[in-house]
């Protein structure tokens, strides 16, 4: 009997040490741990804590070190471009460039002398980079006439002696400038300094690529060495035959935009769009500026794929060359046959630094049909509207303005904006997730009306109260509208988000999204205040029946609870639909299908965008501390 047990048992013994071997290894992998947290045995953060916490990580490392700073040309820039596409491709986003998802454009970067540039002394030829120099940020003009070294006159060439200084490639501009700006004042049709003392040396100026022509500079201005003078100008006093011709060739950069693509197998293409490179050589990180910005197009993106936004494609846009004239926007628009794909399109510049008052700047609002209703729309939101503030750089938006596509363009308030102080710690992360809901939301807005977007004249006056409503309305109720009666009266004071949802009317039948309870009627079958606290909802989250707003799956939440973190079900009408899911007084809604539910107000906004027949997914929090999904038909 024990050579029968003893195996049985080397059996058991060796099954038990590799399912907790595996159990540990898969855990330590994430694999188990993923597991769990799928299956709810932890608790899971609301969707605005996940949207804060990965923004700060991709923040954190947009504005690393390693980048260079994020300017365009650098290493570090090239670098960043990959990180972005890495980003996209974990989001999902189908390749919308032509290597990947970079598209590369080519900018001025500076002039590089020509082969071809001549310089004769009677016939003679000099040696270019041996006996002249051409300077590279002089005009480029072509020079034959005669000349007396010594004598100058106008509209003729002039020679003058090279001030004493001791001169390298940075500061010969500043040394040379003011004396080249009085010779062409005078007349002069082009320069010529000779080195009289021999004190430089022409090997050591070869000038870097990047050297531009200074706009002031009207004619060409060269340097001819102590032995060329010596040899061919200083004992001559007749007149001399003198040809130069200066030649440079345009040296040209490379850059990069990052595009990726949600496709939805739309005919028209919403396209969002940030600058991702560092525009200010003073900025210290540019991360509220514009690294925030990208953190947030991600995040954004994420909740594009939802199933309530199949309406458009949608280009998700990491432009760069901002700061030389907006190279990236144009290469972009410039690709043939791309703006007529184009529905409309929305710049997100410096939401990082959005204030404690909601504040968020709009322009463009007149260059589309749909866009003023789409805010009024959303004038009960978190966010207050406001008409203007343009940025101080990064006004992509206006390329495509003038390329007359409808363009939004949203940002924080900039009239006091430090760059010097534009680092990790001045993000109002909180703000920035508001931002995400916000514009996800606003998209949502304007692809729910009937009518497409058309482009509209930009210059339309548009004011602050033209998109936002600031007083509530006091209407009557219809007698078909649901209404809870009390003394046999219907109330007559309906809160603002409701009136917006009566006038808008998405139910197919009268049946309003909304029941407002004012009090609790006697005999009435809710769960109650007193019931909630029962069950261990702490005060801070309750309220008096009279803020209840009572939706049509029969869920109450208070109105006017600001706090985050979901929105708290305050009561549930026995029998209804929200008492049939197993919905309970305590519980917290964290999601609505693609959307996230920072409060109770935000979760009565977002039901707006639901029919009666459609489905959606909530995402709610029980009052033990477990996540569950439960699928709701409106």
């Amino acid at each position: 009997m024990k050579y029968i047990i003893m195996p049985v048992f080397k059996r058991i013994s060796l099954l038990i040490f590799l399912v907790f071997f595996s159990v540990q290894f898969s855990y330590s992998q994430g694999g188990l741990k993923s597991f769990f947290n799928k299956f709810n045995f932890k608790e899971s953060k609301t969707s605005k804590d996940i949207a804060v916490n990965q923004m700060l990580i991709d923040v954190k490392e947009l504005v690393s070190s390693k980048y260079s700073g994020r300017r365009l040309g650098t290493e570090g820039y090239k670098d960043l471009t990959f990180f972005i596409e890495r980003k996209m491709q974990h989001l999902g986003l189908v390749r919308y460039g032509t290597i990947g998802y970079r598209t590369p454009f080519k900018y001025p970067i500076g002039r590089r002398l020509g082969y071809d540039t001549k310089f004769y002394i009677n016939g003679k030829s000099l040696f270019i980079g041996k006996d002249v120099i051409p300077l590279p940020f002089s005009a480029a003009k072509d020079v034959d006439g005669f000349l007396i070294p010594g004598i100058n006159e106008p509209y003729s060439p002039w020679t003058l002696p090279l001030p004493q200084k001791s001169y390298t490639e940075d500061n010969l501009i500043t040394y040379l400038k003011s004396s080249i700006i009085n010779a062409q004042s005078r007349g002069a049709s082009t320069l010529y300094f000779y080195d009289k003392s021999g004190s430089i040396d022409f090997s050591k100026f070869k000038f870097k690529n990047d050297i531009n022509e200074d706009q002031e500079i009207s004619i060409p201005v060269w340097i001819i060495s102590q032995s060329a003078w010596e040899e061919n100008f200083k004992n001559v006093n007749s007149i001399m035959n003198i040809t130069s011709a200066p030649r440079y060739g345009t040296v040209y950069g490379e850059g990069f935009n990052v595009v990726g693509l949600i496709d939805n197998k739309a005919e028209k293409t919403v396209v969002l769009f940030t600058n991702f490179d560092q525009v200010d050589e003073e900025a210290i990180q540019g991360a509220s500026f514009n690294a925030s910005s990208v953190a947030l197009l991600f995040q954004v993106a994420d909740i594009l794929k939802g199933n309530d936004y199949k309406k458009y494609n949608y280009a998700i846009a990491a432009f760069s060359g901002s700061s030389i004239g907006n190279a990236g926007a144009k290469a972009f628009l410039s690709v043939p046959g791309i703006k007529e794909k184009i529905a409309y399109s929305i710049a997100i510049n410096g939401l990082g630094n959005i204030d404690l008052n909601n504040n968020i700047f709009v322009n463009g609002i007149g260059s589309g049909t749909v866009f003023k209703t789409s805010f009024l729309q959303l004038s009960d939101t978190l966010f207050v509207p406001k008409v203007g503030q343009e940025l101080p750089v990064g006004k992509e938006f206006k390329v495509f303005l003038e390329n007359q596509i409808p363009t939004l363009s949203l940002s924080s308030k900039f009239d006091t904006y430090d760059i010097k102080k534009d680092n990790l710690a001045s993000i109002n992360f909180i703000g920035l997730a508001k931002s995400v809901n916000y514009i996800t939301n606003l998209i949502n807005s304007i692809n729910k009306e009937i009518e497409d977007v058309r482009y509209n004249s930009p210059n339309l006056v548009i004011k602050d109260e033209d998109i936002r409503i600031k007083r509530p309305l006091v209407i009557s109720e219809k007698p078909n509208i649901q209404t809870q009666i009390i003394n046999n009266k219907p109330t007559v004071e309906v809160s603002e988000s409701k009136q917006i949802v009566i006038s808008k009317n998405n139910f197919k039948n009268t049946n309003n999204h909304y029941i407002r309870k004012v009090n609790t009627p006697s005999g009435d079958k809710t769960n109650d205040v007193k019931g909630m606290q029962s069950q261990g909802v702490s005060n801070a989250t309750l309220s008096s029946t009279t803020n209840i707003v009572t939706d049509i799956i029969g869920l109450g939440v208070n109105e006017l609870d600001t706090q985050e973190g979901g929105a708290v079900i305050q009561s549930v009408l026995t029998d209804s639909k929200a008492s049939q899911l197993g919905l309970v007084v305590g519980d917290t809604v964290l999601q609505i299908g693609s959307f996230p539910i920072f409060n109770a107000k935000n979760y009565l906004i977002t039901l707006r965008k639901y029919k009666e027949g459609e489905r959606a997914y909530y995402k709610v929090k029980k009052a033990n501390g477990s996540t569950i999904f439960l699928d709701v038909e409106f």
